[in-house]
């Protein structure tokens, strides 16, 4: 009775499996890649290697999970539509998520191992399509979870080398990767227009901050033709590098502007500011790495995206949203300022150890 009562409460919410999930796998791949590099321990799979399996799980694994659980339930949010009729539902999706899981850890064929994880964030995608259809979000979530997908496919197709058994052609991982980053960009981007402003007025009870409309499409035009240029002319460095700066200059005026003075005594409101100011980093690392390649053995602008932007936006969200919908207060604890801090110095540690 017990269990089964715990289980309706863990299903309760679509947030609920996949935060919990997400979280576990985000502290169980790096403690798995390090002992195993360090122990020499066998690694079960014979498509993926460990440092490759430890790229898809954090990339496509556990923050897909993340987004999963949030975009379903801010959807249900702004469109007062229920994603799941059931709890049954999500059940079957979250056992299709570890299922995926064992399989890409096993790897028993390159189909099984392309069909699963894939159809995990194309899922997604439908069930974006579905609920927000007619709603002025959709395009917003659309665009980046398809430029997800894709680059979720090229990422697997790469590595499992289909592209050398069907075409007798290595199909370039930058494409796969910056299409990644350049999707991840674009959701939190969106999402941080509409949220940073909406709980920043929503907590001091005015309406302060608002969007530079211009400034918001200025951002992504320079952004998109930054992207287009590292896949379609990556040899053009002094234009990358440039294009990135200015990027990254954009973003971080777009960044002060939404910052509300009175607002950072708010911890869950300045986290939100914090997470917001990596991405500045983000495209800054770019232009140093464009430009001083020798000096690069690791990808430092991808783990500021990866660590700093996603891992600060996605605790301070998570924290919200679980306490938010579960009816609690919206306040910070010591475990969101302990969390919240370790991941803020780990990626400044491990960005200073890149460079």
């Amino acid at each position: 009775m017990k269990m089964t009562t715990k289980l309706n409460f863990l299903f309760s919410h679509n947030y609920r499996p996949s935060f919990l999930l997400a979280s576990l796998g985000l502290i169980f791949y790096p403690m798995y890649v390090i002992t195993g590099l360090l122990n020499f321990y066998p690694f079960p799979g014979q498509y993926l290697d460990l440092i490759q399996w430890h790229g898809h799980e954090l990339m496509y694994g556990a923050i897909s999970l993340i987004i999963f659980g949030f975009l379903t339930t801010a959807s249900e949010h702004w469109t007062k539509k229920k994603v799941f009729k059931n709890k049954k539902s999500l059940i079957l999706v979250i056992l299709l998520w570890l299922l995926a899981r064992l399989i890409l850890i096993i790897q028993p064929s390159p189909i099984l191992i392309l069909i699963l994880p894939l159809f995990f964030n194309f899922y997604l995608l439908y069930l974006m399509v579905v609920i927000l259809r007619g709603h002025n979000m959709i395009w917003k979530i659309i665009l980046p979870i398809s430029l997800l997908c894709l680059s979720h496919a090229l990422y697997l197709l790469e590595h499992l080398d289909y592209f050398i058994i069907l075409y007798n052609y290595r199909f370039p991982r930058e494409i796969g990767l910056t299409l990644y980053q350049f999707s991840i960009f674009l959701l939190l981007f969106t999402l941080s227009s509409k949220l940073i402003p909406f709980f920043t007025n929503a907590s001091l009870k005015e309406h302060n901050v608002y969007i530079n409309t211009s400034l918001e499409r200025l951002c992504l035009l320079t952004t998109i033709i930054l992207f287009s240029m590292l896949i379609l002319a990556e040899e053009k460095v002094i234009l990358i590098a440039s294009l990135a700066i200015i990027a990254g200059t954009l973003i971080l005026i777009r960044s002060v502007i939404l910052i509300e003075k009175r607002a950072l005594k708010n911890f869950m409101i300045s986290s939100l500011y914090t997470a917001n100011t990596w991405f500045p980093v983000f495209f800054y690392l770019i232009a140093y790495e464009v430009l001083f390649p020798e000096n690069i053995y690791a990808r430092p602008s991808l783990h500021a995206l990866f660590a700093g932007v996603l891992g600060c936006y996605f605790i301070s969200i998570m924290t919200r949203v679980s306490l938010g919908h579960s009816n609690l207060e919206i306040k910070a604890e010591k475990w969101f300022f302990v969390a919240f801090f370790c991941i803020f110095i780990g990626t400044d540690k491990e960005r200073t150890n890149n460079k």
